[in-house]
């Protein structure tokens, strides 16, 4: 499990997706599921990737990111 201590620091504030997007780009590549969801192409060693924050969401049980990633070869 990945947890982002830094992110529930800022939650609600408008630093929070500027340092979700840093904390998620500092994670190991091999901690998210970047391999199973490749569409465009079948290989990503994880090297060289970004995040766009497109949009957050959440309830009282329930926080919702989308995001897509970038890689660069």
């Amino acid at each position: 499990m990945i947890y982002l201590k830094k992110v529930l620091d800022v939650w609600g504030g408008p630093e929070f997706e500027s340092i979700l997007k840093s904390e998620i780009e500092k994670l190991d590549a091999t901690e998210l599921p970047l391999q199973k969801n490749l569409t465009q192409s079948n290989y990503t060693n994880g090297d060289n990737f970004c995040v766009l924050i497109i949009n957050t969401s959440e309830n009282q049980t329930l926080f919702v990111l989308k995001q897509v990633y970038f890689f660069q070869d």
